[in-house]
């Protein structure tokens, strides 16, 4: 993210006629919250029959995939359940449920497969495997305890021992998930060698003569750093890019209550990791869940050519960044949010519906490079998707699926600048991509989908740039991206 002033008479007639829209709407006027030292527990607390266990290493170099046979992942006691289940290399696969909690507070869990009667788990890459197994004589159904389930599928290179679940053997048992814990460190010690990889999913069990069906709910997760420990980075007007976003998405009936922001001291690596836990706990399947990021980004050389495709990761920087050296601008990466580990912790949540927008400098390293092979070269936007190529179906295009990428089917991502783009912001006021961004959710019509806001705010980005760059040669192109299913993504406003 760059800074800049901006004194040309375009400038100012732009910015006139922007700021009175935003002021007409009342986008100026609205309180900032999330800035005391706690998170905000109106509205996020987590649902007592949730389970808070990640099952997720650090260091993965492979992809693997889990999803249901419901869209809505909705069962009712009886129901049978089927699992697909897929990874992007030979492994063994490990299905396990995690149970809702009792009402006694305690929590269970299962090892679906493998059992002792089909004790065989090898899985090929690429290719789908669909539990129960054809030749199985058995069922999978919605039983009590009731609430949400947690499904767990761990692969791993080699096979391994049931001690690493807490188990003598393989068998279809209940068991503590205190003792599930204690045998997890053992597959936790392997973290770093990318022996294995996991995702999850959320399925809701209800009664079989229940009306309670889950109501979609609309979540937000915005972080903006204007301020940083490190005094070499320019500061960015966070809170008032905060105002904006916050009001816009109050329109579209984000309610406060549902809404965690962080902002610039509080905007740590430790308390965004922590927001995202939240948000998980928070939200059910089919819920909408807009994830907003407004700072410095960087990039850099990727540590393993397996870990990134063209050898070059994506970084956001929390307000705790550190440098190597001071006044360096070489920035330590731990301290970082890369793209891979960005992109791990939305897909943790999953099955939602996901907007994610990332205002910051080099923003598009966090779309993945390989569903940008077939962008429009006239608008910068990602071809739309046909049934036989879809860019986020995990199942049908395996290859181009990098833990790096937004990876969700029902995910769309917007950034404010290409991979090796600047995204300015005007010091003290706001962000260019984010203003407008905004200006045109407010303006959109009732059938308008995210492709088609969004081509309204690059337009405009891309107008207001080279208005700049004739009266200032440093202006440098800021080109906005968008990949994902956009066009069945709807925003409305609350009437």
């Amino acid at each position: 993210m760059t800074n800049n002033t901006m004194t040309t008479k375009h400038w100012t007639r732009v910015m006139t006629v922007l700021l009175w829209v935003m002021m007409t709407i009342g986008l100026l006027s609205v309180q900032i919250l999330g800035q005391e030292p706690e998170f905000r527990t109106r509205g996020f607390i987590p649902k007592e029959n949730g389970t808070g266990t990640s099952i997720k290493p650090l260091h993965s170099n492979f992809q693997v995939g889990l999803a249901v046979d419901k869209s809505d992942h909705l069962y009712y006691e009886g129901d049978t359940i089927s699992f697909t289940l897929e990874s992007s290399v030979d492994g063994y696969y490990y299905l396990i449920n995690l149970q809702p909690k009792t009402e006694n507070g305690e929590q269970h869990f299962m090892v679906l497969a493998p059992t002792k009667n089909f004790p065989l788990n090898e899985i090929q890459a690429g290719k789908p495997i669909t539990i129960p197994l054809q030749d199985e004589e058995r069922t999978i159904e919605a039983q009590a305890p009731f609430g949400k389930d947690t499904i767990v599928l761990i692969v791993s290179k080699k096979p391994l021992k049931p001690s690493v679940f807490g188990l003598d053997r393989f068998e279809p048992k209940l068991s503590t998930i205190e003792q599930f814990n204690r045998g997890f460190s053992a597959l936790e010690a392997l973290d770093g060698s990318g022996f294995w990889d996991s995702d999850r999913v959320e399925i809701t069990t209800l009664p079989k003569n229940s009306t309670d069906k889950p109501k979609q709910g609309k979540f937000g997760l915005f972080i903006a750093v204007g301020k940083y420990q490190i005094p070499s980075l320019s500061p960015l007007p966070s809170i008032q890019n905060i105002e904006i976003v916050t009001k816009t998405f109050q329109q579209l009936g984000y309610d406060g209550n549902a809404v965690i922001t962080l902002v610039d001291e509080n905007a740590t690596r430790a308390n965004i990791k922590k927001a995202f836990a939240q948000l998980y706990e928070s939200t059910e399947a089919g819920d909408e869940v807009v994830i907003y990021w407004f700072g410095h980004g960087d990039r850099m050389a990727a540590t393993e050519i397996t870990d990134s495709p063209d050898g070059e990761r994506g970084y956001l920087l929390p307000y705790d960044s550190k440098e190597r050296k001071p006044d360096s601008g070489l920035f330590v990466p731990e301290t970082l949010i890369s793209d891979l580990e960005f992109g791990n912790m939305i897909k943790e949540i999953k099955n939602r519906k996901v907007l994610v927008i990332i205002d910051a400098c080099f923003s598009g390293t966090f779309i993945d490079p390989a569903s940008l092979e077939n962008i429009n070269p006239d608008s910068q936007v990602a071809t739309q998707h046909t049934e036989e190529n879809p860019f986020f179906d995990f199942k049908k295009s395996l290859d181009a699926f990098r833990t790096r990428s937004i990876s969700q089917k029902d995910a769309v991502a917007i950034t404010a600048a290409a991979r090796d783009e600047k995204a300015w912001a005007v010091k003290d006021r706001f962000s260019v991509a984010t203003m407008l961004l905004c200006k045109h959710l407010i303006q959109m019509e009732d059938s308008a989908t995210i492709r088609d806001v969004f081509q309204a705010m690059k337009n405009d980005v891309l107008k207001f740039i080279a208005e700049q760059q004739k009266n200032n040669p440093s202006f440098t192109i800021q080109t906005p991206l968008i990949q994902g299913n956009a066009e069945q993504f709807l925003l409305k406003k609350v009437k």
